[in-house]
């Protein structure tokens, strides 16, 4: 199968490939989309309140041809259903291809309880910045924490900064370990991510 490459601005990183997803350490770019040739569209999943005009993900959906954004309809009190329909909406949008998942905050959960509940659907996940069930207890959205015992089943990594008020990189790490082997530990982002309240 062909191996997306994904790569760093600066500084070294280390790969890991398993079924045509590949992952770095380290402050993470998904370079090969960029360069056209990776084998999967890109789906972005935002956090609460989407991802402003501003915000990373924003720009990479502007730099990535083709890539295609969940729109919940309860962007500010979400509601877990209306989220997975949200992922089936632009999944049915791309065909039935396998998406490489691009999640961060609230996506991150929502992103593996679809991948988990629709098997084929997602090719990959990128996962920053995932909230911890404190997090989500304080902004009423618990019941995203069921998240934490699915098992998507694609390869991944969950990306995670020491300085995050949403979750610890103890807590990150629990999660990906959590979510079964075929997710990568954790890796610290450090990458400054515009902050949304709540999350």
């Amino acid at each position: 199968m062909p191996v997306a490459s994904l790569r760093r601005r600066s500084g070294s990183a280390t790969a890991r490939s398993a079924d045509g997803a590949t992952v770095w350490n380290g402050a993470l770019i998904v370079a090969g989309v960029f360069d056209t040739d990776l084998p999967y569209p890109v789906l972005i999943a935002p956090g609460i309140n989407g991802s402003g005009p501003d915000h990373w993900q924003t720009s990479w959906e502007r730099l990535l041809p083709g890539s295609v954004r969940t729109q919940p309809r309860s962007w500010t009190a979400p509601a877990r259903e209306d989220w997975m329909r949200a992922f089936d909406v632009v999944s049915d949008a791309l065909a039935g291809r396998p998406a490489l998942v691009v999640a961060h905050s609230l996506g991150c959960p929502a992103a593996v309880l679809w991948a988990a509940s629709r098997p084929g659907a997602a090719a990959g996940l990128f996962l920053v910045a995932p909230p911890d069930r404190a997090a989500l207890n304080h902004n009423g959205v618990a019941e995203f924490a069921v998240a934490e015992g699915a098992h998507p089943g694609v390869p991944g990594v969950v990306a995670a900064s020491a300085d995050d008020p949403h979750c610890t990189t103890g807590a990150a790490q629990e999660l990906a370990t959590g979510w079964g082997p075929p997710l990568d530990r954790t890796r610290p982002a450090r990458a400054r991510q515009q902050r949304q309240r709540p999350r």
